[in-house]
């Protein structure tokens, strides 16, 4: 982040691309682009334009090309007023609320739109564990369909919370499907590493 680590829960857009909603919106708050972002999905790197408030937050639109999704937050070293921000913003652009996105993923019996549905649901996570969302997309990973399990892993990924350390390493050792168990083997190193970056 530009002006600091903490960030706000992404709001998930329910409308798509949404990027015009949130430029209009910066724009009537007078706040300027500093930022943007091209997306290369081949080197894994999302859309992103970024606008500095008068609080010297920023806010970030971004475009996540693996759930075909768009969201908004707010960085910067106050994240009661980053929250703050993001939920006024929340109002005026009707972005989906945790409830839904949770519902839509608990929900959904068909496999690829319930996949579809936990990655918005990681997509849309906060950066520290919500109770709410962490039961669904643990699930994900213990789910019968190895497709749904795959998807679950990179859920996880939006948000690397300490708690997905333990299922992750269910299925980095015991994982029948090899392009799962290494996805995530792969996982899992990852969230090591940043908690090892953290102490």
């Amino acid at each position: 982040m530009i002006f600091g680590d903490d960030i706000s829960r992404p709001r998930v857009l329910r409308v798509l691309p949404g990027e015009d909603e949130v430029a209009a919106y910066a724009a009537e708050q007078e706040w300027d682009p500093i930022s943007f972002r091209q997306a290369d999905p081949a080197q894994g790197v999302n859309y992103e334009v970024v606008w500095l408030t008068e609080d010297n937050l920023t806010l970030h639109y971004r475009q996540d090309y693996v759930s075909r999704s768009a969201c908004f937050l707010f960085a910067g070293d106050d994240p009661e007023l980053a929250e703050h921000l993001a939920a006024e913003m929340d109002t005026a652009l009707d972005a989906y609320s945790v409830e839904e996105l949770i519902d839509a993923a608990t929900t959904t019996t068909e496999p690829p739109e319930r996949g579809r549905a936990l990655l918005r649901l990681g997509f849309g996570s906060p950066p520290t564990a919500d109770d709410r969302i962490l039961p669904v997309i643990t699930a994900g990973l213990r789910d019968p369909d190895p497709d749904l399990r795959r998807t679950a892993i990179w859920a996880t990924t939006y948000a690397p919370w300490p708690q997905y350390r333990a299922p992750l390493a269910e299925l980095a050792t015991g994982e029948p499907v090899p392009d799962v168990r290494d996805l995530a083997q792969a996982t899992l190193q990852i969230l090591e590493r940043r908690e090892q970056d953290d102490t």
